[in-house]
């Protein structure tokens, strides 16, 4: 009894965790590389096949071990174009809303599409009017439910495209003004640098120039003072010799017999001979 309780409930326990999903894919293209590991010189695999499906373009990732079931796969992709994608319940919404998709490559099983369709048609054939229509009815309704979604999943990337476009246009923008002002605070600094340079530099000259013209008064001053105390020098050193000739003409014998407007007269000579030989000199 123990036994038969436990069979039982391992019995419904067991569907939910075997439930899948099948999903057909056509084939578009595939993309494999195979290289070795550096030790164990084992397979490292990448593979994946790009797919159409009903939900849209997909690039399945093919994972797993076995490697002789890979082959086999490879092989047939060149043969037939189609396949059934057995996806675990609980990933099938991930499966339709991703692009690229993760499965066990053991989860590829290729099938005829054209006898399956041909199958399809028939078995719609065999069909009540009344199951074939509502059979129809529920294929367009999916179809139109995945449509409304891609259409809604397609609008919203495109605000989020426009909103991240946007935000990088404001954002490029206000780094174009910011680079505006600071080369505009960068002109401006330069020109009061080179504003006070130049009156710095003009400053400078200013004081070169009067030290220049101070120097070269102070120059002619002193230039002017030695003159005037070299023609100082020169009129005392005049009136010396001229009272030395005088003292000697009055002494001199022939002057004193001369009268006295001729003696004047010598006295002026003389004086006048000693001025020119005192210039010349």
């Amino acid at each position: 009894m123990k036994k038969l309780f436990i069979f039982c409930f391992m019995f419904l326990l067991l569907p939910p965790l075997c439930q899948a999903r099948d999903f057909i894919v056509q084939f578009v293209e595939e993309n494999y590389k195979e290289t070795r590991s550096s030790f164990s010189y084992l397979p490292l695999i990448y593979h994946s096949i790009q797919v159409r499906s009903e939900a849209g373009p997909k690039l399945l990732v093919l994972k797993g071990d076995d490697y002789h079931y890979r082959k086999w796969l490879r092989q047939y992709i060149a043969d037939d174009k189609a396949f059934i994608a057995k996806v675990p319940e609980d990933q099938a919404d991930r499966f339709v809303s991703s692009n690229v998709f993760e499965i066990d490559v053991t989860n590829i099983h290729p099938f005829n599409l054209s006898l399956y369709r041909q199958g399809e048609e028939k078995s719609e054939k065999g069909m009540k009017p009344y199951e074939f229509k509502k059979n129809k009815e529920i294929q367009h309704t999916s179809r139109q439910e995945q449509d409304k979604k891609k259409a809604e999943k397609d609008r919203i990337e495109i605000e989020k495209k426009q909103q991240v476009k946007a935000q990088d246009k404001a954002s490029q923008k206000k780094d174009q003004t910011k680079a505006a002002q600071k080369k505009q605070l960068e002109k401006e600094k330069l020109l009061k640098a080179q504003a006070l340079q130049r009156s710095t530099e003009e400053l400078k000259l200013k004081e070169e120039l009067e030290k220049k013209k101070k120097e070269q008064d102070q120059l002619l001053s002193a230039l002017a003072e030695q003159k005037a105390i070299e023609e100082q020098q020169r009129q005392e050193e005049l009136e010396q010799r001229w009272l030395e000739l005088k003292r000697r003409l009055l002494e001199d014998e022939r002057i004193r017999a001369l009268d006295q407007e001729a003696r004047a007269q010598e006295i002026q000579r003389r004086w006048l001979e000693l001025k020119q030989r005192f210039e010349s000199e």
